[in-house]
């Protein structure tokens, strides 16, 4: 599942009634498909919510400094891609390895923009 992050995240096609979707998803621009943000959530659709209403404000209200500089100088063309989604017992945990394992060992010819290199609990980040 994929499609564009500003404007369009909130409409979403999952279905508010399906519940958090548990995953870790990418943000990028098309322009540049092999540079990308990596992140997990236990509530995917909040989260990519979250990361449009900070790139959007005015000024961009983002942690990260490098998804902040590539929309700034493309704006609004920013995407989203679930890669993976888990469920049931474990499946937190389970995102955050898999985003982990993405940072870790990116795929050859992937430029990542994530800043911090370590995956921290989503009880942390709360």
């Amino acid at each position: 599942m994929k499609g564009k992050l500003l404007k369009t995240v909130i409409d979403y096609k999952l279905d508010k009634n399906e519940g958090k979707v548990i995953g870790v998803y990418r943000l990028y621009n098309p322009r540049f498909p092999h540079i990308y943000y990596v992140g997990s959530s236990k509530d995917i659709r909040f989260r990519l919510n979250s990361h449009a209403r900070g790139l959007s404000s005015k000024p961009a209200k983002h942690k990260n400094y490098k998804v902040v500089r590539l929309n700034a100088q493309f704006p609004n063309e920013m995407y989203w891609e679930i890669i993976q989604t888990y469920a049931g017992v474990g499946a937190e945990e389970a995102a955050r390895d898999c985003e982990q394992a993405i940072i870790s060992y990116p795929p050859k010819g992937a430029k990542l923009l994530n800043i911090d290199k370590r995956v921290y609990s989503y009880k942390r980040k709360s």
